[in-house]
């Protein structure tokens, strides 16, 4: 743990040469991989591979080509334990960060697989969450992620699923609206429909025990996020203690047999009234599934989207592929300027 800690003072220290301070912080990391291992403490061993893939990021001495091969190989060692299922506020962090170094380097392919993992974990840290003002912070805090993904995917010629994840953005946003609002306002929820949302709310209650000491979701999704609650894994650290693998095997399947549980319920949910499911829970469509909302040849779905830099305009047809064209230089920031 001193290591690790000594790592990240060395990677952020302001004094003496930058190169060496980064070379050190390597060498810290390394001896923390000595008795942090994956065998033996999986959640510290991924912790660690995170700090090492950023100090590899940010290497000056050495060949940057090989440097970044290391940053991306680290990373991903941390993902194979921070998994969006699991430790969803963990792999959103590192994920975004393979997403980002990806992106900067041009690795598209690679690019979205980092920033497709991160938006798996802002849905699973956005379902866990009871307050609607949590809600809106996570998404606020994360939506420059699909925007990245989706010009990644323009990146590669990838349409259609630039396309579905321009609208996978949105339909979060609109299901927080809708379930934001009192569900059946001065309307009757027959028994069993009423018993079901009882059995999904108490699902959800025992997975936030367990994954956060609390019943009400209060813990931050995005590193850094101040002022709140903090996670089991977090608790953990703080005591001094580390999990061990068989303890971490126990805890995954613990939540991964409640989650099991809860789209059960979802499920039924669904087949008594559709539209009280979407209302808790988004059913994500793909591009042929919007494509078959069109009913006639010569209606066309316009779908705008805004990133930092441009707006893209993507045109759906019912019997055709999607196209796409680009505003270039009409992005977020010139938009504002014009707005103001």
């Amino acid at each position: 743990m001193t290591q690790n800690n000594l790592g990240i003072a060395y990677n952020n220290r302001l004094k003496r040469d930058r190169a060496e301070n980064i070379e050190q912080a390597i060498t810290a990391y390394q001896h923390a991989l000595q008795i942090r291992t994956k065998s033996a403490l999986p959640q510290d061993w991924a912790m660690t591979q995170n700090n090492l893939a950023n100090a590899y990021s940010d290497r000056i001495k050495g060949d940057r080509a090989e440097n970044i091969e290391q940053a991306i190989t680290a990373y991903q060692h941390a993902l194979e334990i921070w998994t969006p299922e699991n430790f969803p506020i963990n792999c959103l962090t590192a994920s975004r960060n393979l997403g980002n170094l990806a992106l900067k380097n041009n690795n598209w392919q690679l690019a979205i697989e980092g920033y497709s993992l991160a938006i798996k974990a802002i849905e699973q840290s956005r379902s866990w969450v009871i307050d609607e003002e949590r809600r809106q912070e996570i998404i606020a805090d994360s939506i420059e992620v699909y925007g990245k993904i989706v010009q990644a995917c323009l990146n590669l010629g990838q349409i259609e699923k630039a396309v579905e994840y321009t609208e996978r953005s949105r339909a979060q946003r609109l299901v927080d609206m809708m379930a934001s609002n009192e569900l059946y306002q001065g309307g009757e929820i027959v028994p069993e429909l009423e018993q079901h949302l009882q059995d999904y709310e108490e699902l959800q209650r025992r997975i936030n025990v367990l994954r956060f000491g609390s019943a009400s979701e209060a813990v931050p999704v995005l590193a850094g996020s101040p002022n709140k609650t903090m996670s089991l894994e977090m608790a953990v650290k703080q005591s001094g203690q580390s999990l061990t693998r068989e303890a971490l095997l126990k805890y995954e399947k613990e939540i991964q047999a409640l989650e099991a549980q809860k789209q059960q319920v979802w499920q039924q949910l669904r087949s008594y009234d559709p539209v009280l499911a979407g209302q808790i829970q988004v059913n994500h469509l793909d591009w042929k599934q919007m494509q078959q909302l069109i009913e006639e040849p010569t209606t066309a779905l316009l779908s705008f989207y805004t990133t930092g830099k441009d707006t893209h305009i993507f045109i759906l047809l019912k019997d055709r592929s999607p196209q796409v064209f680009t505003c270039v230089g009409q992005g977020g920031e010139a938009l504002q300027n014009w707005i103001l």
